[in-house]
């Protein structure tokens, strides 16, 4: 065979397996697309799940009402009149099924401090309701009116903190102390705060939105050698997500 009869027969070998190769070529490309369309809408199933089952949490503090929390106002307290003075405020968020309830405060004016739980009501207040609490709401000033009913307890806690110590004082030689002040040793024993957490987690009854709204009163507690000319405490409320 000559070299021009040879490349002539090659060339005919060359496109006809070419011509074979084109439709396996096309197949395999229509399987490798079908594949990645098939990943790509398995995909975009488990992002809906995901989506579905990641519903963003959230929770936050508000006063009573519902209201902006700069409306929960320490104010008036007057330790020549009674032993205590209660205050109302809430917690509220969505998707978020239990949580704790923490205090931090200094303890110049030795206060004591309480959590109830507490329901709102607009009506009268029972006659057996103890801590009545007058809200009123901004800006209308319309009158709602906050209870805790009789025999309410309230909410059992741990302090992180405490001395024991016939005064109310934070220890200065533990954690809390070193993580707030590192190696600084000239804090007055009365600007340590204290640190006081819930024992159990609080669990939420949420509505078909996911949101829920708890109330709670915070009483303010002193002694008898209470006295009025003292400067004042900072008290802080946190609530913490316990959700899993």
């Amino acid at each position: 065979m000559s070299k021009q009869e040879t490349k002539k027969a090659l060339k005919e070998v060359f496109i006809t397996e070419r011509k074979r190769l084109i439709p396996l070529a096309l197949i395999i490309l229509l399987i490798a697309c079908i594949v990645s369309s098939l990943g790509w809408f398995s995909e975009g199933r488990a992002v809906a799940a995901v989506e579905e089952l990641s519903r963003p949490m959230s929770i936050y503090i508000n006063a009573g009402n519902q209201e902006d929390i700069r409306y929960m106002d320490l104010s008036g307290i007057n330790v020549e009149s009674g032993t205590y003075k209660d205050f109302v405020f809430c917690v509220r968020g969505n998707n978020i099924s239990s949580y704790k309830l923490q205090l931090a405060y200094t303890t110049n004016n030795q206060f004591e401090y309480e959590l109830y739980p507490a329901t709102m009501t607009t009506g009268a207040v029972p006659a057996d309701a103890i801590g009545n609490v007058i809200w009123f709401t901004h800006p209308g000033g319309n009158t709602q009116n906050y209870y805790i009913p009789a025999g309410t307890s309230p909410l059992a806690g741990t302090f992180k903190n405490r001395k024991t110590d016939s005064e109310i004082l934070a220890k200065d030689d533990d954690r809390y102390y070193t993580d707030t002040y590192d190696t600084y040793t000239n804090v007055h024993k009365y600007a340590r705060p204290l640190y006081w957490q819930t024992n159990s987690a609080i669990y939420t009854t949420m509505d078909a939105n996911y949101d829920f709204c708890d109330y709670y009163v915070l009483r303010v507690i002193w002694s008898s050698g209470a006295v009025n000319n003292k400067e004042t405490d900072i008290i802080y409320i946190a609530a913490r997500n316990e959700t899993i």
